[in-house]
């Protein structure tokens, strides 16, 4: 299976951590849009799929549901 490296506009290259898009292919450089289907300590995962539901499990990572935000 292949994984794209990808980083959205806030993140710094070799600096910040990056988005792992899980399916599909893009060019390199190219802009696209994807959807945040995970939370990792450093990266986020990302699916081109922007109607797929995104892992029930980081909806209640935090005890005062700051991440249950996102997805509302």
């Amino acid at each position: 299976e292949m994984l794209l490296d990808a980083r959205h506009e806030g993140q710094a290259p070799e600096v910040d951590g990056k988005v792992i898009v899980c399916d599909g292919t893009a060019a390199r450089g190219a802009f696209a849009q994807v959807k945040i289907i995970q939370v990792g300590p450093h990266d986020l995962i990302g699916s081109f799929d922007l109607e797929r539901e995104p892992d029930p499990e980081i909806l209640d990572d935090d005890e005062d549901g700051a991440r249950e935000d996102l997805w509302q």
